[in-house]
């Protein structure tokens, strides 16, 4: 698996914690950023074997929103449990916060089982269509390079509510198929999960960095 490599934005989060230990009083500049683990609910999105879109899309959101711990980066969550929240109101949830970034994650399925992959949406309809697409290219760019145990697809056109009514950047990952043993058997696994979090930390951090 792929290392995290130290880039400006890295060194700068680590200076800002050493400053928090030494008990500087400054602040930190901080970007917001929103995470929004997909369905939830009576929403419990795809399912197969006993799986739920809604319970595994939480667990890797978490896993994100862990790795911004004591750093510059708020990541703010649109659910935090097993809730129901309308489209509606994730995509507000970035106006009210003025996010930076929102990015959605959820898990696909199919009635063709070797269909297989991760796939990343952004719409055109978005009031910062370049700027998603920008992170959209670097996220697909990252998870191709860190040894993916699923194959990705790259970047798609999808008109979906929370990227076209969302007026950051905002982007939608699918991070592969319930329906395909291949990818059902990673996404039950533990470690491929914390690595696919800190490829999708990786890229968020790349992108505000730019």
């Amino acid at each position: 698996m792929k290392r995290i490599t130290a880039t400006p934005l890295l060194l700068l989060l680590l200076c800002v914690s050493s400053a928090f230990a030494a008990g500087t009083p400054e602040k930190p500049p901080v970007f917001r950023v929103v995470i929004d683990a997909g369905h939830g609910g009576q929403d419990a999105g795809a399912g197969r074997q006993g799986l739920l879109e809604k319970e595994l899309s939480l667990k890797l959101a978490q896993k994100v929103k862990a790795l911004g711990k004591n750093s510059p980066v708020e990541v703010i969550m649109t659910r935090s449990g097993d809730e129901f929240v309308s489209l509606q109101d994730r995509s507000k949830l970035a106006l009210e916060h003025e996010a930076a970034l929102f990015l959605s994650i959820h898990i696909n399925q199919s009635e063709q089982p070797e269909t297989s992959g991760i796939e990343i949406f952004v719409s055109s309809e978005n009031a910062r269509a370049t700027q998603s697409r920008m992170f959209a290219e670097g996220l697909s760019r990252t998870l191709q390079a860190g040894e993916s145990e699923i194959p990705v697809q790259g970047t798609k056109e999808a008109n979906y509510l929370v990227l076209k009514n969302t007026t950051c950047p905002a982007a939608l990952l699918e991070v592969g198929y319930l329906s395909n043993p291949g990818d059902r058997q990673n996404l039950q696994n533990d470690a491929f999960l914390d690595h696919l979090a800190g490829l999708i930390w990786e890229s968020i951090l790349g992108y505000l960095e730019n």
